[in-house]
């Protein structure tokens, strides 16, 4: 019986789709974990105590070791929810298993060159907690990157993008830019994506985001600051000569060269960006949200904050 090729195909297809999407997964579990197992150590509490008439306040035990909270997280965690048996299965069995049988020869060789997955000492072992959990993250992300590019490989795409870009340490290139508490506020907002009003605050993030961006820029440059009523596009403007001049190299060619166009372009993404966040964002007073406004449009915005903000910190 001959075999039907195309079968096969998508067979391994769906297979390889599956796995990326467990990965995914598991890369946003993780995105938050620190901050997540920081805050699970319980708060003093007042509490009655027999024979006395104000209630006394205990403060649990608690460890000033930041590893060590990390540590009883992810023990808690794995203990409720099996978190990390979890992941386990998935890079020793789920992943190791699939790469022998559906992916060809150049990536089953980048598979191997990433070595053995890492064994995640839950509670225990010489790796610290929150070192274990980046290099958990790092691991994952190399892996599920083989595997998408089998997937293109197969004429089919998947876009892994927003599950790395959303992952721990998000949004590499603003780091040092604009401050890890201030972009991990923001990155929470852009990834809540649901209700109408997680929907607006994702489109308020973005444009903030931009905005940060813009306006450091501008100071590294020289521009003066151009006030309290200064819009987006008009500092866009003020800086717009000088990236032209930074990030388009003379050997690129003259100035009709469709890179400066395209620069140039940008001030009618960045206005419709601001539009955008005054209509339907955060910050405006509004008093309902409109009908129509779905998670799509809150994703447009952040995938368009984020490849502008790529470009101009490259």
């Amino acid at each position: 019986m001959p075999i039907n090729e195309d079968y096969v195909r998508e067979e391994r297809i769906r297979r390889v789709r599956k796995i990326v999407k467990a990965g995914e997964t598991h890369l946003l579990t993780l995105h938050d974990a620190v901050k997540r197992y920081m805050r699970m150590l319980p708060e003093p509490k007042l509490t009655r105590v027999q024979g006395l008439e104000d209630p006394v306040l205990f403060s649990p035990p608690r460890h000033d070791d930041r590893d060590f909270q990390i540590s009883i997280g992810m023990f808690t965690d794995e203990q409720l929810h099996k978190t990390y048996t979890l992941i386990g299965k998935w890079l020793h069995q789920d992943v190791v298993n699939l790469s022998l049988r559906d992916l060809d020869d150049d990536r089953l060789k980048e598979f191997q060159a990433l070595g053995n997955p890492i064994d995640l000492q839950v509670g225990q072992g010489q790796m610290k907690a929150e070192e274990q959990l980046e290099r958990l993250q790092s691991d994952i992300e190399a892996r599920v990157a083989v595997f998408a590019k089998q997937l293109k490989a197969d004429g089919e795409h998947e876009d892994i993008t927003p599950a790395l870009r959303d992952a721990a340490g998000g949004w590499p290139h603003l780091r040092g830019i604009i401050s890890d508490p201030v972009l991990d506020g923001y990155l929470a907002q852009m990834r809540a994506r649901r209700t109408k009003s997680q929907i607006s605050a994702a489109i308020g993030a973005a444009k903030e985001v931009v905005e940060a961006s813009i306006k450091h820029l501008s100071s590294t440059r020289g521009i003066p600051p151009l006030g309290n009523n200064a819009s987006l596009a008009d500092w866009w403007r003020a800086l717009e000569p000088a990236l032209e001049s930074a990030k388009v190299a003379k050997a690129l060619g003259s100035k009709d060269l469709g890179l400066v166009k395209l620069l140039k372009a940008q001030v009618n993404t960045i206005i419709s960006l601001g539009e955008l966040r005054n209509k339907v964002g955060t910050g405006h007073g509004k008093s309902e949200h409109p009908a129509g406004l779905t998670s799509s449009h809150a994703l447009f915005a952040v995938d368009t904050a984020h490849t502008l903000t790529r470009y101009l910190m490259s």
